[in-house]
């Protein structure tokens, strides 16, 4: 549950966005200050969270680059930063306390460090220098994070990450009058080369000055291991006490208490010291039965009926065992979609439900029961749905429920309201609608109609009392059921009748009943924010579901239903396309693919190659193989889309991929490749192999890093499951670490690579500008 401070700050970023027209949807203002808060470790309920933006207009005052650099490396939005640091948030007192909260909490210091250091940004010098040390320390802390959190690093009472953390914000402190850095020059400006600061730090540390200040020295020593990234494992110091074999060992006597409830004989033992936790902080014994040592001073005494249950019966493997829950087979159960499963009506059971319905129909007391029954059952509805739908006859007023045309005819109208937000323009893309009319059947047209006697507006069942009508459907049901010696008509059996028949036949993709009767599914809450279908294929689909169905009726009754539950018509011949917002049309795929195979025509290489030609050509051809990586497997936007080669099986023309994951790859997955990209990343390959041929004298780190690309698969073989796990986790989708798709920018330092991004800052430096436009509708396809 979001906690109430981050709901008031994120209506503080909206307001901000309304007041200067920024078409930022919630999703995705949401989507960054996620990022942000994520980027910085923030706690849960984002105490101290007003210190950051704070060290952030101190930056700004001090330097315009600076603070874009730090904002940059905190993955801080413009607008939210400007949010902040330019308008005060409206608070109550005491969340107001909390968000301009100036100390930490208990266990901060080790839990997330990295946090602790920006708050107490208030107490550093505030000089130019310090701040560009501070921002330059920010800058390594995230292109080392996977060494300074390495449990193999670790010290016995903290991280790495903790111990450099609290040891730099000690030495950044305004009281710590030793470290001088206006006399000390450690740095020129914060993208000073790491080499420059390590020879700088290990000339300060030999200083006169710091011989008497050891605990400086030893913040020094820190942060030259931080810049250098040369940690090594932790040794463990042997102390010079005596064996404790040879000291002779003394018991306590154990302590014991009644327990309540039982007999007196029975006593629990109490431990002297808590246990220990474990390194995710839970106990062992969290799971078990509280009192796991019971002393039994083997009295015979009868126990009292009245009395608590014995101990013994509570620890019993055999009572336990009956108490357990079978997990497994209630997950069966609950994602049972197997055809005979006993939630589905199958064709006895629904020729007694039709034949129920239209004998209640002719009856002028029992006919709203029938309008009600065939509802839930025709719209997948349950009865509390079914309360709020409206009839109507003016296209400007329209609700959901049922519309009626100028000829009678009754056309069932939903919006289609779209999860996944953009903010991007229509242009390039399909443009779709967001209502869907799909035809009633003529007898439930005309069975309403009866029903409503003569009223044409207002709510579809206008029952006085909907929970005596829901009861006396009910009871029916159950009437005829037992009658029949079937138990399957129920409510919630006729409600969910259509989902369960897709779960267990499949005839049909369920996202065309999504779109048609708003039914949001288990198995379409994904693809319900990417489909994109036309009108005349979802009516199609619909009469073959409903075809389906009365097929199954005729093979078993031998005769036609009485009633057409499905007419195919359509309401616009125009043929609109329904759901998502984000599907290119065909004319804007070939305008990038047009646009792509230019750039790289336009970068070939002569015979006398040379190297700015070489990265241009390389840079074409990365993007190139990107888009069609994307393209070609479903990838949604990640940086560095291929962490390496050992994810490709192109013999079985398969890919391991994992976006937007989670710590323990929740989402990882393997996905078919055409035969096109599985083409395209043999070529890419090959590529490589002749790329490091070119530059391996000017670029040597380089070349050994594509060695290791083309040879990781045969590598990771030669690794167990520990080391698989952490292999996996350092190569994975990281800004920080390139894989085989890397791009070239040449920088003050010279030319140096990055990992392809999903933002258009990184790609359109190697676009044409006549693709911009497309590319930025293409963005987050």
């Amino acid at each position: 549950m979001m906690g109430m401070l981050k709901v008031k700050l994120l209506e503080h970023i909206e307001l901000y966005c309304k007041k200067f027209n920024l078409e930022i949807s919630h999703e995705d203002i949401r989507s960054d200050f996620e990022d942000f808060i994520s980027r910085i470790s923030a706690p849960d309920d984002l105490s101290g969270l007003a210190q950051v933006f704070l060290l952030l207009k101190r930056m700004n005052h001090t330097s315009k680059k600076l603070w874009l650099f730090t904002k940059s490396e905190l993955c801080l939005a413009e607008y939210i930063c400007d949010a902040f640091c330019e308008y005060d948030v409206e608070l109550g007192p005491g969340l107001k306390e909390s968000f301009k909260r100036s100390s930490y909490k208990k266990g901060w210091c080790n839990e997330i460090p990295f946090y602790v250091l920006l708050i107490k940004s208030y107490e550093y010098k505030q000089d130019e220098n310090s701040l560009n040390l501070l921002a330059n320390f920010i800058s390594h802390y995230f292109r080392a994070i996977d060494t300074l959190t390495d449990p193999e690093l670790a010290t016995s009472s903290s991280t790495r990450e903790a111990e450099v953390c609290n040891k730099f914000r000690l030495l950044m402190k305004k009281s710590n009058v030793t470290f001088d850095l206006n006399k000390d020059h450690i740095l020129i400006g914060y993208p000073e080369p790491t080499p420059s600061i390590v020879s700088k730090l290990e000339i300060i540390i030999s200083n006169d000055i710091y011989t008497s200040h050891t605990t400086e020295r030893g913040y020094l020593n820190t942060l030259i291991h931080f810049y250098k990234n040369d940690w090594q494992p932790a040794r463990l110091h042997k102390n010079s006490y005596r064996d404790i074999s040879t000291i002779a060992k003394r018991y306590k006597k154990s302590n014991s208490l009644p327990i309540a409830g039982v007999i007196d004989d029975l006593s629990v033992l109490i431990p002297f010291s808590a246990a220990s936790s474990d390194t995710e902080g839970l106990n062992p014994e969290d799971s078990e039965v509280q009192m796991p040592f019971v002393i039994d001073n083997g009295s015979n005494t009868e126990r009292d009926k009245t009395d608590h249950q014995s101990i013994k019966m509570v620890l019993s493997p055999a009572s336990k065992k009956k108490e357990q829950i079978d997990i497994t087979r209630n997950v069966h159960r609950a994602h049972n979609v197997a055809y005979q499963d006993i939630r589905l009506l199958k064709a006895p059971e629904l020729r007694l439900l039709f034949d129920t319905l239209i004998k209640h129909s002719r009856s002028d007391i029992n006919i709203e029961l029938s309008v009600v029954g065939w509802l839930m059952f025709l719209l997948g509805k349950t009865f509390k749905e079914i309360k709020s739908l409206h009839i109507f006859y003016k296209l400007d007023d329209k609700k959901r429920g049922l519309f009626l045309d100028e000829n009678g005819r009754g056309w069932w109208y939903f919006p289609l309201i779209q999860e996944a937000k953009t903010t991007l323009k229509n242009v390039g893309l399909i443009s779709t609608e967001a209502e869907v009319f799909t035809a009633c059947p003529t007898f439930l047209t005309d069975l309403i109609i009866k029903n409503l006697k003569g009223r044409r507006e207002g709510l579809l069942i206008n029952a006085s009392d909907f929970s005596s009508l829901e009861s006396s459907l009910s009871k029916k049901l159950k009437k005829v059921s037992d009658a029949a010696y079937s138990g399957r008509l129920s409510i919630n059996s006729i409600s969910n009748f259509i989902v369960n028949y897709i779960n267990a036949t499949a005839v049909i993709d369920p996202i065309f009943v999504d779109y048609s009767y708003d039914i949001k599914m288990y198995s379409t809450r994904v693809s319900r924010s990417y489909s994109n279908i036309d009108d005349i294929t979802r009516c199609e689909r619909l009469s073959a579901f409903w075809k389906e169905v009365e097929s199954d009726y005729y093979d078993y009754c031998k005769e036609k239903l009485p009633v057409k539950l499905f007419e195919l018509l359509y309401f616009d011949k125009q043929n609109i396309r329904l759901g998502s917002k984000f599907t290119p049309e065909n004319q804007t795929v070939q305008n990038l693919i047009t646009a792509l195979t230019s750039d790289i025509d336009n970068a070939k290489l002569d015979s006398l190659k040379q190297l700015d030609a070489i990265l241009e050509y390389h840079n074409a051809f990365t993007v190139y193989v990107a888009w069609m990586l994307m393209f070609g497997s479903g990838y949604r936007a990640v940086w560095n889309p291929l962490p390496t080669f050992s994810l490709y099986f192109p013999s079985l023309s398969l890919m391991g991929i994992s976006d937007k994951d989670d710590i323990d790859f929740t989402h990882s997955r393997l996905v078919c490749l055409p035969s096109v990209l599985n083409e395209q990343i043999a070529a890419y390959q090959a590529h490589l192999s002749c790329l490091r041929g070119l530059i391996r004298v000017v670029k040597p780190k380089l070349c050994r890093s594509i060695d290791n690309f083309l040879n990781t698969s045969f590598e990771s073989l030669n690794l167990d499951y520990t080391e698989s796990c952490q292999w996996f986790k350092m190569i994975r989708n990281s800004r920080i670490n390139h894989g085989p798709l890397f791009i070239f920018e040449r920088q003050r330092s010279g030319v140096v690579t990055k990992s392809i991004s999903p933002t258009q800052r990184r790609f359109s430096r190697q676009l044409s500008p006549k693709l911009l436009s497309s590319f930025f509708v293409l963005l987050w396809i």
